[in-house]
């Protein structure tokens, strides 16, 4: 059925093929095809958006199409978590109640920090996807935690032997640590509390990877530059929850278990909360 319209989509130019020198495999011995915008399509984008669509498509790396799918796939879980008992807040929402910005990509903001010897290391933070759960139906913890995506595809090394030295993860960690203590994202996206950094990864032992440099990072900081575990959670795509990623056991920055709708685990409050909703509440 998706590849017929894709297929009809496609003769209208509003879709095209990407080719691809290296086959793209996310089931098990099933080939994936990617698509990317047509002429059609671009020349409707063009009025507002003025980006070569079709010489993106054509110069899409394997790389960049499985950053993009693992983006896209991660998003699609959180939205599919949705109940009367939590809202999914995706970043369109976020980004059309906060301050505009001057920027091609709004989700980003330039920083400068040092770290040991190496001073004045400028360096741009771009998160791949800012999204908020929020709770209505609980007065009592009626609130609204941010986070904001870092997808790992396990092509950027997780520490290098100078932090000024191109892309690493550590390099993420102060970059993210420097914009938490400026309170940097909470003025750019107006948001009501500081958020948590996800990092998902899809090669499995990068997980731990990451976590033991952010303890030996976060050894090496004075005090009033250390990194908050809890702000840092970390977790494997072959380890979220398939059927609802709110209940997945993340790893925050110590090593600890942390789930991200912590009230999952005390499941009556969320009943007596539905029960006692109004039925328009429930269909929100």
């Amino acid at each position: 059925m998706l590849r017929r319209r894709l297929t009809r989509l496609q003769d209208h130019q509003y879709v095209a093929k990407i080719n691809q020198p290296k086959p793209l495999y996310y089931t098990p011995g099933r080939q994936a095809s990617a698509w990317g915008l047509g002429k059609r399509a671009h020349q409707i984008l063009e009025t507002i958006q003025h980006t070569n669509w079709p010489r993106r498509n054509r110069e899409a790396s394997p790389l960049l199409i499985a950053h993009t799918l693992l983006i896209a796939d991660i998003a699609t879980r959180f939205d599919a978590a949705q109940n009367p008992t939590i809202r999914i807040i995706d970043q369109d929402d976020i980004l059309n109640n906060a301050p505009r910005q001057k920027s091609l990509n709004p989700l980003g903001w330039p920083i400068t920090f040092s770290h040991k010897k190496e001073t004045n290391i400028r360096t741009r933070v771009v998160p791949d996807r800012l999204l908020a759960l929020h709770f209505p139906l609980l007065p009592q913890r009626q609130e609204t935690q941010y986070f904001l995506l870092e997808a790992d595809t396990g092509s950027e090394p997780i520490e290098r032997s100078t932090i000024a030295q191109g892309t690493s993860i550590v390099k993420k960690f102060l970059s993210y640590g420097a914009s938490l203590r400026l309170r940097i994202p909470e003025q750019r996206f107006s948001l009501t509390k500081s958020p948590r950094i996800l990092f998902v990864s899809e090669v499995p032992g990068r997980v731990g990877n990451m976590i033991k440099a952010f303890k030996r990072l976060n050894a090496t900081l004075p005090k009033d530059r250390s990194l908050p575990a809890n702000a840092f959670l970390f977790a494997a795509t072959t380890n979220l929850n398939p059927h609802n990623v709110l209940t997945t056991s993340w790893q925050n920055g110590a090593g600890e278990s942390v789930v991200l709708a912590k009230h999952f685990s005390e499941p009556q409050p969320f009943l007596d909360a539905l029960n006692n909703s109004s039925p328009h509440e429930r269909l929100a």
